[in-house]
């Protein structure tokens, strides 16, 4: 798989950036510090280690700007239902492979430009890019965002906000209350303050003060969405506190091996 690094042409202040596809020798580690450094330094972002964001860049599920021998924007994603994690819910439910559903959902993690490349389209063209490359009929992507964050980057590429409690069995592949787990500490994105959005239509532009309360689905196809949730159910017999057990304690774990998080709400 090709790693999806571009390069930016000049642009004046207030003007859109250009990207460009470049071939590419290796960051040197302390440039991916930097970015976890970056990273880390927003309180509205997971922070990750060095070497699981210069992973996921590695496996094709990160898309880079470069300047200057600096990543200057990073967007990256992590499948959440795909073959792997299929094979294991197959062995725990005792059911063939052709039984679950044969749709993969990626979700968008990380996703952060520098202040002095700001506002010029770079994010939302990498965006695009990555999702050229993991989206298509049987494929869909999630994303979280709490208070206002990405969500107007999302809204931009057509994604829509999907009531928590609308996908239960899909939004709880990635989040849940803090008692909704397998005992001891919550391990994941501790989003305490901030209440599950459970409605279609996001607060009005400007509305800071509702958009920082709530914590936000957002969906790239939501119809395709709807119907992995009703296969999933159909699948458990409509049991979803069955359902939410076995992801937590079998695949969860998985996840977090890879790098990834899950998003812990206050109960």
């Amino acid at each position: 798989m090709s790693l999806l690094t571009y390069a930016i042409a000049e642009a004046s202040e207030g003007t859109k950036a250009e990207l460009f596809p470049v071939s590419f020798s290796p960051l040197a580690n302390s440039a991916w510090q930097r970015l976890a450094d970056n990273v880390a330094s927003l309180k509205n972002l997971t922070p990750f280690p060095a070497h699981v964001l210069r992973r996921r860049w590695q496996q094709g599920y990160a898309t880079i700007a470069v300047a200057r021998g600096e990543v200057v924007a990073y967007i990256s994603c992590q499948p959440i239902l795909f073959r792997a994690t299929r094979q294991k819910l197959s062995e725990k439910l005792g059911i063939g492979g052709e039984s679950l559903p044969d749709i993969n959902v990626y979700e968008f993690l990380t996703g952060w430009t520098h202040p002095a490349w700001r506002r010029k389209n770079i994010s939302l063209q990498l965006r695009r890019q990555l999702m050229a490359r993991l989206c298509n009929t049987n494929h869909f992507c999630i994303s979280v965002t709490v208070g206002m964050g990405a969500s107007p980057v999302s809204a931009k590429l057509g994604w829509q906000v999907v009531p928590w409690s609308e996908v239960p069995y899909v939004s709880s592949m990635i989040g849940g209350p803090a008692t909704n787990r397998a005992g001891g500490e919550p391990s994941g994105w501790q989003v305490f303050g901030h209440k599950p959005y459970e409605k279609h239509t996001p607060p009005i532009q400007g509305a800071d003060q509702e958009w920082e309360e709530y914590c936000y689905f957002w969906v790239s196809n939501p119809p395709l969405a709807v119907e992995l949730d009703r296969k999933l159910a159909a699948m458990m017999g409509g049991d979803l506190p069955c359902w939410r057990d076995i992801w937590q304690t079998e695949i969860r774990r998985m996840l977090i091996d890879a790098g990834w998080l899950p998003v812990i709400f206050q109960e």
